[in-house]
């Protein structure tokens, strides 16, 4: 009784014509205060931050050949030249996860893993910032994107595999890089670790294009293209000053749609000790007989660029690498088939003929793809032992392959 009319008396009296007047309020405690100023401390630590996205990949499919020009390694993963064995089984070429948002409207971030024979290798790891009058500067890890066939997402190719150029580029490291937009004018410029991780030398790399049209967008292919002809054009320039691969590349490439039609050419030159070790032969491709390097992406024809010379003694020349391709939508069919030839201008002089199709089931967010690729070289060395795996060229191979690529592996960035 007492505890309910205590307060009823109180809010009469305050309300009465005597007591019009606002009281005094009363004072502060100590605590009162502490919890009001820690209060008003956590608004001000407050960010404003828009949703994260989060999203997953996986892109697996069985691949084929009766030839006897490679196979796969031991652990089942990198193909080894010349070895005088079938291929033949299910790989997993993607099972990428990944998150990304922003700050506010200057800052965003993004984190990417792909999960490998149950490890998972980071990938992207970056912030980004913009700087107004349309430049970025981005620091993390990153792919630095220098070609259309590099940069591409895995869900956005063509084929079932990049160009072997594409191939090389396809490698994440740890660095800078300022990108800038400007109309139907593009371009980047990055600094990374390079070959010979932190230590002082950098891998320095750019790139600059022009849209026509508003170009063709990070998608290779025919799918979603407009009526009209669009294009880009782009020129890169990458160098290694790392004592383990000193060199350069340089090289161009062009992307054209128009309906149903697209077409996709690049050529790049390639100092040859970028490429492979002229001390020891060792390839620095990862895939190649022996092992390869553990920069540059894992190529999955495993060429290898050092030309034995005799007594023990390699050379590695540099390499004027092209291809092109071409596609055609069938629109009724959401079908689309593509087309692909390359020179590899390595020591066996290599070249291959890609014949792909995609069933696109949801856009590109799900897609059935099959090919096969026919490979040859005009002269071909096998390796002489295990040891340092020198190998000049691919005895002829048909490779069949069928796949499943489901998600995607972003969605703002």
């Amino acid at each position: 009784m007492k505890t309910l009319v205590t307060p009823v008396l109180a809010i009469v009296v305050m309300g009465s014509p005597g007591y019009a007047a606002d009281p005094e309020p009363l004072p502060e405690s100590e605590w009162s205060r502490l919890d009001r100023e820690i209060g008003e401390l956590a608004s001000t630590l407050n960010r404003a931050g828009s949703e994260t996205n989060v999203g997953g990949l996986v892109r697996a499919y069985y691949i084929t050949s009766s030839d006897k020009a490679f196979e796969l390694d031991p652990a089942g993963n990198d193909f080894q030249v010349n070895s005088g064995n079938d291929i033949g089984g299910f790989h997993l070429g993607d099972a990428d996860v990944f998150a990304e948002g922003s700050i506010d409207d200057r800052y965003d971030w993004r984190i990417s893993f792909d999960i490998d024979d149950g490890n998972a290798d980071l990938e992207d790891a970056y912030g980004r910032v913009s700087c107004g009058e349309g430049i970025h500067v981005l620091v993390g890890s990153f792919k630095t994107p220098i070609l259309q066939s590099n940069r591409v997402a895995p869900e956005n190719q063509l084929m079932l595999h990049r160009t072997f150029i594409g191939q090389i580029f396809d490698t994440w490291d740890n660095g800078a890089m300022a990108t800038g937009s400007w109309g139907d004018f593009q371009g980047s410029l990055s600094a990374q670790n390079g070959f010979d991780s932190a230590a002082e030398d950098l891998l320095v790399a750019g790139r600059a294009e022009y849209n026509i049209n508003g170009g063709t967008g990070q998608v290779m292919g025919a799918w979603g293209a407009d009526s009209d002809l669009a294009a880009t054009v782009g020129g890169m320039w990458l160098k290694d000053e790392s004592d383990a691969a000193e060199g350069d590349a340089f090289g161009a490439d062009v992307t054209v749609t128009s309906g149903i039609f697209s077409y996709h050419g690049e050529i790049v030159h390639i100092d040859g000790p970028l490429l492979a070790n002229s001390t020891t032969g060792q390839s620095n491709l990862a895939g190649g007989f022996g092992g390869g390097g553990s920069y540059f992406g894992m190529v999955h024809i495993p060429i290898n660029y050092a030309e034995s010379i005799g007594g023990g003694n390699f050379r590695v020349d540099n390499s004027l690498l092209w291809n092109s391709t071409v596609s055609v939508l069938l629109e009724a069919y959401d079908l689309e088939v593509g087309f692909r030839i390359e020179l590899y201008d390595d020591p066996g002089n290599t070249r291959s003929a890609t014949l792909g199709a995609n069933w696109y089931r949801n856009g590109r967010n799900a897609m059935w793809q099959g090919g096969i690729t026919q490979l040859s070289s005009n002269d071909v060395q096998a390796a002489p032992s295990a040891v340092n795996g020198v190998a000049e060229g691919l005895d002829d191979a048909t490779i069949l392959y069928f796949g499943l690529s489901v998600g995607t592996s972003t969605k703002n960035i």
